[in-house]
């Protein structure tokens, strides 16, 4: 873009805050999906977290084992007692236990959980927390952009047009509110000193961002 004479001092034409999708998130402070089973994943297909499913399982399968034992040792009583208590388990959780066999999809997902010790109270709230958090994310409820500031200048001299821009801020989450428009102050503080070191005066660049465009692409 050229204006039809050169300029002789610089201008800043524009300024612009521009967001764009983050194509490649760094999505691991939720956690990863994976298909290996183990006390720190929790079930995709239910939400359970498998270490429950494990504690269930070692219940029911110790009612059983009484009620073996009690029909080995001929006590009628107890081996129908433990027999029926072990059913009546069974099939009260017999849904939360469910795990699905290999497919095409993640069976478990890792969450981070603040880095807490899996099976604590923390890990299991911030667990959940991931997990929920995760499930929004690949519905789309939300999405991670960059936000940049950008100014359009020509310098003294000169009829050439150049974009200077901010360092810029990726894996900001779409939804976070009073927070995008912090990041946002934040990056035309950059994109100012980026102006200042071109030698543009403070009334310049004041009168400049007067007029921010915010720009989605």
């Amino acid at each position: 873009m050229r204006t039809n004479q050169p300029t002789r001092k610089g201008r800043i034409l524009k300024v612009e805050i521009i967001t764009r999708s983050d194509d490649s998130p760094d999505t691991s402070t939720m956690g990863e999906y994976t298909d290996k089973a183990g006390e720190g994943v929790i079930v995709c297909a239910t939400g359970e977290f498998y270490l429950d499913i494990e504690r269930r399982t070692r219940i029911i399968n110790r009612a059983f084992e009484l009620a073996e034992i009690a029909g080995e040792f001929g006590d009628t009583a107890k081996e129908t007692y433990w027999g029926a208590k072990a059913q009546r388990l069974a099939d009260r959780w017999e849904s939360q236990n469910e795990i699905p066999e290999h497919s095409r999809e993640y069976r478990f997902f890792a969450p981070y959980a603040g880095g807490e010790s899996v099976g604590s109270k923390d890990w299991r709230t911030y667990a959940k927390q991931d997990w929920e958090r995760m499930r929004t994310y690949d519905k789309g409820y939300w999405h991670y952009v960059g936000i940049m500031a950008q100014a359009e200048v020509t310098l003294a001299g000169s009829d050439v047009v150049q974009r200077i821009t901010s360092g810029g801020l990726w894996g900001v989450e779409s939804d976070s509110g009073a927070y995008l428009e912090e990041v946002a102050g934040e990056e035309l503080e950059s994109l100012r000193g980026e102006l200042e070191t071109l030698g543009f005066g403070p009334r310049a660049i004041d009168a400049a961002f007067k007029t921010v465009e915010n720009v989605k692409k």
